[in-house]
This record gives C-alpha cells, sequence and structure tokens, in this order.
C-alpha cells in the first residue's frame, strides 16, 4: 500500500511502473492491469496510452522486450454498473443481440412487480429479489450480491413465467435482457476449469485453444455495448460503463490469446484477472477498523498485524467433547421443551390447515420445491427404491394433482424446465402431493403471530417442524406407502422432505421481513433532495468532518 494525500493520474502512473519493474525484477510476468471505473483510472488508463486506452503496452523490463501487459477494468464492477444503470434509469432500449432480433425495452419495474407478486409466499420462484435488491442505499450498492440476485437464473425464469400472464407484458425483454448479461458475468466469472461440469454450461468451460467459445461471446457482447454507445437518447447505460465493457471484453479476448499462444498455458480462467481477492482482503481490513469505510493508513497497517497475529494464535485445550458432556444436560432439557412446543403446534395446526390448496400462481414454484425435495432426500439416503417413489428421473412428465374431489389440474412444469439442463429432477406424484401438504402446514403455522411466534422462539425451530409434520401427515394417505426394500415412508423420507423445505421457507420468510424492514428504512419521496439526510449521508458527513 501507498498512502497518499490525493490520487493523481502522474502518481499512479509512477507507482504503477515501479510496481512493474519491481515485480519483473523478482521473476514474476505480469500481463495484465486492472481498475475500476474512476475517472482517475479512465485517466491512468489513458497515460498509459498517450491519450488513447490501450489494448496492451509493452514491458520495458521483461526478459526479451516483448513482454505485454493488457490494460481492462474489473469484470466485477462492471456488473454492478450494469445493474445500478437499470435501477437509475429505470428503463433502458438496448439494441438486439442477434442481428435479426428486436430491440429490448427493459424495465426495473417488471423486477419490483415480480417481487411485489411472489412477496409474503413461503415458496418463490424468484426467491432472490428482495427489497434490499431494489432499493439498495449507497453504501449498499458495493456489494456485488445485488446484482448477482438481480440476475440470478431463478429470477430471468420467474420474468419469463410470468410474462404469459396479463398485465405482465415486456417481463420478457427484462428477462432476455438479463440473461444476456448473465451470461456474460458467467464467462468471465470462471475461476474453476470444473465449473462447466457443476453448472452443465459449456460456455463456463476454460478458455482454451480448442474451446473459444467464451472468446466468441465476449466479442459479440462488446460490439453490442459499442453499438449501443454509439445510440442517440438517453435510455442507455452510462457512457463510461460502456466504453469500460468495450475495452473490458477486448482486453479479455486478447490476453487470453496471448497466454494461450505465447505463455503456453493449457487453459485460461477469466475469473482470475479481477480485483475480489484484493477487493475481500480491503474489506477484511475495514471490519477490523471498525466498519469504517473511510479507513486511514494507520488502521490498514494495525488491521494487517492483527491478521498476521491471529495465525499464530492457537484455541484453548477446551475439546469439542469436553464441550459436548458439559452441555448434555442442558441439551435434553432443551429437547424436551421443543417436544411439548411441537405437541401444542401439531393440535393447533390440526384445527387450521386449509382444506384447500394454495394460490394458483404458487404452482410453478411448488413444482420446482419439489423437485428439489426429491433431490434432498437424494443426498441423504441411497436407497434406490426410494428414490424411485420420488422422482421419476430426469424425463419432462405432465403431473396431474388433485385439487377439489375430482377435479384435476396440471401443474406447469415451465420454471423448471427453464432451469433445466439436463440433471434436474422431475418428481413424482407422491412427492409433489407430500410437498403440498408441508407447505400448507407451513402456512398455517406462519400465517398466526401467535404460532409464529411459538414455533421461531424454540430451541430447534426446524426440528420441531419436522416432528409436526411427522404427527400430521403420518395417517394422510400415501404417507404409509413403503418402498420395495420396505422402507416406510413416514418414518425414513418424510422427515428430511420437511426439513429441507422448512429450510427454504424460513429463509424466504426472512427475506420478506429483512424487505420491510429495509423498506422503511428508506427516506420518504415527499421530501426535498436538497433536505433529505439518511443514515449514509449522516456517516459519510460523521467521518468526513463535514457539516
Amino acid at each position: 500500500m501507498s498512502p497518499v494525500a490525493h490520487v493523481t493520474t502522474q502518481e499512479m502512473v509512477k507507482m504503477f511502473f515501479n510496481v512493474v519493474k519491481g515485480l519483473t525484477e523478482l521473476g514474476f510476468r505480469v500481463v495484465s492491469v486492472t481498475t475500476d471505473g474512476h475517472r482517475t483510472n479512465q485517466s491512468f488508463h489513458r497515460a498509459l496510452g498517450d491519450g488513447t486506452h490501450p489494448e496492451y503496452i509493452v514491458n520495458p523490463w521483461s526478459s526479451d522486450g516483448l513482454g505485454r501487459i493488457y490494460t481492462m477494468f474489473d469484470t466485477v464492477h462492471l456488473f454492478k454498473n450494469i445493474f445500478f444503470n437499470l435501477l437509475n434509469k429505470k428503463t433502458l432500449l438496448c439494441p438486439p443481440f442477434e442481428k435479426t432480433g428486436a430491440a429490448l425495452t427493459v424495465k426495473s419495474f417488471h423486477l419490483e412487480k415480480l417481487h411485489r407478486m411472489e412477496f409474503g409466499s413461503p415458496v418463490k420462484m424468484a426467491y432472490r429479489l428482495s427489497d434490499k435488491v431494489l432499493n439498495p442505499t449507497s453504501i449498499e450498492r458495493v456489494n456485488v450480491k445485488l446484482a448477482d440476485s438481480a440476475t440470478h437464473e431463478t429470477t430471468i425464469a420467474g420474468l419469463m413465467v410470468y410474462s404469459k400472464e396479463p398485465g405482465c407484458d415486456g417481463f420478457a425483454d427484462t428477462a432476455e435482457f438479463l440473461k444476456i448479461v448473465r451470461t456474460w458475468f458467467n464467462i468471465v466469472n470462471v475461476k474453476s476449469p470444473y465449473k462447466h461440469v457443476a453448472k452443465r454450461d459449456d460456455l463456463l468451460k476454460p478458455i482454451c485453444l480448442e474451446n473459444e467459445d467464451g472468446l466468441k461471446y465476449l466479442e459479440k457482447f462488446g460490439a453490442l455495448m459499442e453499438d449501443w454507445d454509439r445510440q442517440p437518447g438517453t435510455a442507455k447505460i452510462s457512457s463510461d460503463t460502456l466504453r469500460g465493457l468495450v475495452l473490458t471484453c477486448r482486453g479479455l479476448v486478447g490476453l487470453s490469446k496471448y497466454l494461450l499462444q505465447e505463455c503456453d498455458l493449457e487453459y485460461v480462467l477469466l475469473g482470475k484477472i479481477q480485483s475480489d481477492r484484493i477487493e475481500g482482503h480491503f474489506g477484511h481490513l475495514r471490519k477490523l477498523a471498525g466498519g469504517n469505510f473511510w479507513a486511514s493508513p494507520r488502521q490498514f497497517t494495525e488491521g494487517e498485524a492483527i491478521i498476521r497475529a491471529k495465525s499464530l494464535l492457537w484455541l484453548s485445550g477446551y475439546t469439542p467433547d469436553e464441550v459436548a458432556v458439559d452441555m448434555r444436560l442442558v441439551t435434553q432439557q432443551r429437547e424436551e421443551n421443543d417436544h411439548r412446543v411441537a405437541t401444542e403446534l401439531t393440535q393447533i395446526a390440526a384445527e387450521s390447515l386449509p382444506a384447500e390448496e394454495g394460490p394458483e400462481e404458487g404452482k410453478d414454484a411448488v413444482f420446482h420445491m419439489a423437485g428439489y425435495l426429491a433431490h434432498a432426500v437424494q443426498k441423504k439416503h441411497k436407497c434406490n427404491p426410494c428414490r424411485d417413489l420420488l422422482a421419476d428421473g430426469h424425463r419432462k412428465i405432465s403431473v396431474k394433482i388433485a385439487v377439489s374431489g375430482a377435479e384435476e389440474q396440471e401443474a406447469a412444469a415451465t420454471f423448471t424446465d427453464l432451469l433445466n439442463r439436463g440433471k434436474l429432477l422431475q418428481p413424482s406424484a407422491t412427492c409433489l402431493k407430500i410437498t403440498e401438504d408441508i407447505c400448507s402446514i407451513f402456512r398455517s403455522l406462519r400465517v398466526e403471530a401467535k404460532t409464529r411466534a411459538i414455533l421461531f422462539g424454540c430451541t430447534n425451530p426446524r426440528r420441531v417442524f419436522k416432528e409436526i409434520s411427522l404427527n400430521l401427515l403420518e395417517e394422510k394417505e400415501g404417507s404409509q406407502l413403503e418402498c420395495a426394500a420396505g422402507h416406510k415412508l413416514s418414518k425414513l423420507i418424510l422427515p428430511t422432505m420437511a426439513g429441507a423445505l422448512f429450510n427454504a421457507c424460513v429463509s424466504n420468510h426472512a427475506k420478506d421481513l429483512n424487505s420491510l424492514a429495509h423498506a422503511e428504512k428508506r427516506p420518504k419521496q415527499a421530501q426535498g433532495r436538497a433536505g433529505r439526510r439518511n443514515s449514509d449521508s449522516d456517516k459519510i458527513r460523521k467521518l468526513t468532518g463535514s457539516k
């Protein structure tokens, strides 16, 4: 670190070349320089190229004098800027990605409407959306997880599913734009040579001489951003971000080919060419400084000393086994208390369970959740007959659900199909029925403040909910089924499904509560901009000493 009073382009260029010289003399091979899109950093890149941003510069200290250093902006910062430009502009008019396609009208309102449509539901499609994602404060905007949630594949699939509903016109355009951006970020964020195997997506393969599909997509994406930058009007991403995307795509493509052809690398992981690690380290140092965003050089130095000292410390000789022995009596008492709570809530839930099915708009989400629960059972239980009882393999199927008496309704698998890349399970009718029953139990316990407080206030709410589900569903039709190996569904499988669904539903419930709390902290729209004060502005005034 080099503390400076003011960051200037000349100072940055001087420090950069000093670092390059030192690293080269130590035996390292410098091949790229990455910064965020701050105006000073833009000037720094232009200073390296005599007034224009160069694709690369030559390292004068390299052994042959021909070593290249490619220049680009950080992909994570650009990814965040794309999403926050959408929030700021509200509406974007994006040129078609394919030459034969139509222009896309992208609106942040579509994300807000999707969030409102699913708000309060225990099972959701776009479960990553929250008020924090859609209305971030200025300090929260540094968190890349917000952009990640807004462009997550479940958010995109949710928009596509609801685009067919009345009043949801335009959802498909927003989904298509988010898909284009997400595909670009997935390619530039590959940090493992096996990520494509886990995600079942060939675009996530490491860049190599035999596979340049990712580079072709980057070139195409860069061309789209360049066309968009030339487009007249204001309904587009800021010019700084568009130019940064064009230059970064150019730099990543050039650097990848240089590393493969000149440096004899077997493959290139583009996710390693970003500032995630150093940003994470600075975040750790800021936490050690008391969460101070404007930490001083002294606080950074002290934080470094603390990090190094902690690696030399050892815990006391109090072993985990001794902790378990000392806690045994307390654990038994808590289990007895939880059992009493489960008995009480079972009686309440038995009287309040709804006779009808859940809302129609949740069928896609419930179908997908049923597949997830079947997967959870497969991970824990290795009995193949039990697996066959809950899932009909990986084939696309149509499942009929009993709704009221003889009436039947087909559960749409559209949401699952949009996310499926070949390994998602298709739940059986039995699995789907059990999933709906467990959802009804959770909904009945959550809707009343009294039962909600009792359930969430016990020592182990998950264990209590599993016991309640077992008590209520054990005698239901289908719960007494046995697999070919003689395992009872109610004893072995049902608790696992109830526990997995409880985790998902409680996570959605917590996000809804956080969204309400986050919305209450937002400044009122009626206030004028000049007189508006919030926690962020107050904190910045305190830290900077301004009035």
